[in-house]
């Protein structure tokens, strides 16, 4: 009888134990499911930033940015520069980005950002945990990369008009107040030659540029860079008896050497 007892005792612990088993296995699957699902979202959270236009603020001469998380309140610097972010991934806690530059931005009747004639291309931030939410790297990011809304918004500008598309964009003859420039970037050329381009385009109730079109060419590819600068414009619209309307206008863009 206590012989049989025992036995019982026994393949109760034993059952109890694979139990545990079992269930610790499926915690741990449970726990890398999460850990993937949470580097899925950083990652195409990030791969949404690719092909966009930013403007980096303060940091646009550092040969290579690299930041940690908790630095992101207390960066200093003057060197703005309109930028295009060309690849982006999500390493261990770390953003890389790499960027392009698109030209210098400005804000007229303000100050201009001095830069020393060098600019970054990466970007690197970290400090994250690895399952950092995409808000967080969002909020993170705008410190120093940011909308040209945001980047108006740090000079007390406020922009909210939403994006319309060309579509939707339809043109008014007459206007009684013209549109007004509240931010621009001149472009760089990567190659040896600048000059200027003139473009035909449409000033939207969205304060954006829509269907620009060039009229004088440089040529040698460098319209390509002005319209990336030129998507980056943001105007207050032109008004006719007191409501916004959409223009066509004629701007020159100045194109400058990278130096």
């Amino acid at each position: 009888m206590k012989i049989h007892a025992l036995f019982g005792r026994t393949a109760i612990t034993l059952a109890v134990l694979a139990w545990n088993t079992v269930v610790a296995v499926g915690d741990s699957d449970s726990a890398g499911k999460e850990s993937d699902r949470a580097a899925s979202s950083q990652s195409d959270y990030l791969q949404s930033l690719v092909d966009q236009n930013f403007i980096l603020r303060s940091l646009g001469d550092h040969e290579t940015v690299k930041l940690k998380k908790n630095q992101m309140g207390h960066i200093s610097g003057s060197c703005d520069i309109a930028v295009q972010v060309s690849k982006a991934d999500w390493k261990i806690g770390t953003i890389h980005l790499l960027i392009q530059v698109i030209g210098a931005p400005s804000v007229p009747g303000r100050p201009r950002g001095v830069c020393s004639g060098k600019y970054t291309d990466k970007v690197e931030i970290s400090g994250f945990s690895v399952d950092e939410p995409p808000d967080s790297l969002s909020a993170a990011l705008g410190a120093i990369l940011q909308t040209p809304e945001q980047y108006l918004r740090g000079f007390g500008i406020p922009f909210d008009l939403p994006a319309q598309s060309d579509d939707e964009i339809h043109t008014s003859v007459a206007y009684k107040v013209a549109p007004k420039v509240l931010l621009k970037v001149d472009p760089f050329s990567t190659t040896r030659i600048e000059g200027d381009a003139s473009f035909d385009l449409v000033v939207g109730t969205d304060g954006r540029a829509h269907r620009p079109r060039v009229l004088v060419a440089l040529g040698t590819g460098l319209e390509g860079n002005a319209l990336r600068a030129i998507s980056m414009y943001r105007f207050e619209p032109a008004r006719q008896l007191d409501k916004p309307v959409s223009i066509t206008a004629t701007i020159r863009v100045s194109i400058r050497l990278l130096r």
